[in-house]
């Protein structure tokens, strides 16, 4: 059980973030032409772009420029009472939320109860690797920090598993497995030195014969319920989701990607 994913999964999914926003931008500038307000400004991109040469920050930027209600601008307007609704985009503002709350989010729901249902239909192999062996990207403090900061993920993650005193000690219980998550942090060479630290951590609650001493109770985190919770969850090679995860990894992460970028437009609608 890893409590990020690896930097390489990051980079592909930033990658898949970084084309359907490119699309969805394109979709939008086109419909946007077919209104017109005299306050709003202008985008300063347009749909013939060139979006290779464009980051997502960019893309971010450009969308708060001119995706905000022009009533933001009401001081620098002629009329001191200019408001949404008597802007001329209006109308699209609307069509956009309509198209994104009901479209986009129906197709990536159902995509992702397909992902869900063929998840749970897999059995266990009841290694207990996930259990012995789980990584984070930050140290035990720092996660307790985040659980305390609000971090529901984190809270969970640090309500059960504790730090491996060193690597060589995560190294003495699985080598295979350590190995194999350090040969995933590191084989992207444009990661910087401080992104590629591990951290390893083993859940105390683990019988001998690999069964969780505290299935059903209430004690139990949902983390490890639901766990592998999606295709982006780094799994052991031997785990018997690890078929299902290399079937599902491109359209999970193209479907997390959407969520992002709905999140995106609708926080700046």
């Amino acid at each position: 059980m890893h409590y990020d994913t690896l930097s390489k999964t990051k980079a592909q999914y930033h990658q898949y973030v970084a084309h359907n926003y490119r699309l969805l931008f394109q979709q939008l500038l086109l419909q946007r032409s077919r209104f017109s307000c005299q306050h709003c400004p202008a985008p300063t991109v347009s749909v013939d772009a060139d979006f290779s040469a464009f980051i997502l920050d960019d893309l971010k930027q450009e969308l708060n420029s001119w995706l905000k209600p022009c009533k933001a601008d009401a001081n620098t307007l002629s009329g001191p009472n200019h408001s949404e609704s008597r802007c001329g985009y209006a109308d699209w503002r609307a069509g956009i939320r309509d198209f994104i709350e009901t479209t986009v989010s129906g197709n990536v729901l159902k995509q992702m109860q397909e992902i869900t249902q063929q998840r749970n239909q897999i059995n266990c192999h009841q290694c207990g690797m996930c259990c012995k062996l789980a990584s984070a990207d930050a140290p035990y403090e720092k996660l307790r920090e985040k659980a305390k900061a609000g971090d529901a993920f984190a809270r969970e993650f640090t309500s059960v598993f504790l730090p491996y005193p060193s690597e060589k000690a995560a190294m003495a219980v699985a080598p295979d497995v350590v190995q194999q998550t350090l040969n995933a942090v590191t084989d992207n060479e444009t990661d910087r030195p401080e992104q590629k630290k591990v951290y390893f951590y083993f859940c105390p609650y683990l019988s001998e014969d690999n069964r969780c001493s505290i299935f059903g109770q209430e004690k139990r985190p949902s983390l490890c319920a639901t766990y592998p919770e999606s295709p982006l969850s780094a799994l052991y090679k031997n785990c018997a989701w690890m078929p299902w995860k290399q079937a599902k990894f491109e359209d999970t992460l193209n479907a997390h990607s959407l969520v992002a970028i709905c999140d995106v437009l609708l926080s700046a609608l």
